[in-house]
């Protein structure tokens, strides 16, 4: 039970309602406001007003702060700052989020391209890269991711920056294997700007999210780019349709793996297939292992705030 100094009194499971994205995003030093705690909050019977005044017991008792319309657990008022400006830089870099998205958009089999990573929150730092998560039409995910990758070496000069394709699915893996706090919450905000069939798909194919996001639902903030009727795409989609394009498909699989395992011979064979997993229909790039890092923090940070407060949290990892 948390008391607050008029003596109103909470169910500590309650609390945990609040505190627990509140703790998860402090990772990324990311304040949340009301409805952003509300949405990500782990309980859905949970009404507003409800949690308003759970909200406030936790202020007055010194287990939140509060910075305007933001609540954090850290009283490092930077981060607000941080924050806001982060948010500003989202918005200024969103349209050439959308103009590369429509680059992307044209090549063969990309069915769907969602904003992922800090702009998906709409943030990003100054040295942020806009990451995209891409879905692809079926067994065809090499072929089209490595014309992308050949785009970006050539046009590009390998720059990540604005053009960071480190994610391909195809449209018969939709379910995301990984089920945890980390991959529900990239998947809840994932910004779909091309192909809303696509992402509304793979969305229901990973409804298991739920179970950590109740509150989350289907995302559409921006205006959708319509799918153009491209003609040398669908001439280069008939093109590999048949057994040339199976073929293409593994031996560019094949290739990029021999390549992956050159580079990063020092990754033991579990670090590398959760940073670089890898078949037929899906294709991870996370060299620096984000998804273990965040929730070993996350972890760390719940173990932390336990011991400070003398409470426990029923997190789920």
């Amino acid at each position: 039970m948390i008391p607050d100094s008029k003596k109103t009194v909470i169910p500590i499971h309650e609390a945990g309602l609040i505190l627990l994205p509140i703790i998860y995003f402090d990772i990324f030093s990311y304040p949340l406001t009301f409805d952003e705690i509300y949405e990500f909050s782990p309980n859905t019977p949970l009404t507003k007003d409800r949690l308003k005044l759970l909200i406030e017991t936790l202020v007055d008792a010194n287990y939140l702060y509060q910075y305007g319309h933001y609540y954090s657990i850290s009283t490092n008022t930077d981060f607000i700052i941080q924050r806001e400006e982060n948010t500003r830089r989202a918005l200024q870099i969103m349209p050439m989020a959308r103009r590369m998205t429509k680059i992307i958009s044209w090549f063969p089999f990309v069915r769907a391209v969602l904003i992922s990573g800090s702009l998906s929150k709409n943030v990003i730092t100054p040295d942020g890269d806009i990451d995209y998560f891409i879905i692809t039409g079926r067994g065809r995910l090499w072929v089209t991711r490595t014309l992308l990758v050949l785009f970006k070496k050539i046009f590009l000069l390998n720059s990540h920056k604005y053009f960071c394709i480190n994610y391909f699915i195809d449209d018969t893996n939709l379910e995301i294997e990984e089920k945890n706090i980390y991959t529900a919450t990239e998947i809840a905000t994932l910004l779909p700007l091309y192909g809303m069939r696509s992402y509304l798909e793979f969305y229901a194919a990973n409804h298991w999210i739920s179970n950590f996001y109740p509150n989350v639902s289907p995302r559409s903030p921006l205006p959708l780019m319509s799918p153009d009727v491209n003609r040398v795409k669908l001439f280069f989609e008939y093109l590999l349709k048949g057994k040339l394009g199976d073929y293409l498909n593994k031996k560019l699989m094949e290739i990029t793996l021999r390549y992956w395992h050159r580079k990063f011979k020092a990754y033991d064979p579990a670090s590398f297939e959760n940073a670089f997993k890898s078949t037929s229909g899906i294709s991870k790039h996370h060299p620096l292992n984000f998804q273990a890092k965040v929730l070993e923090a996350y972890k760390a940070r719940i173990r932390i705030f336990e011991q400070n407060h003398k409470v426990t949290l029923d997190a789920k990892f």
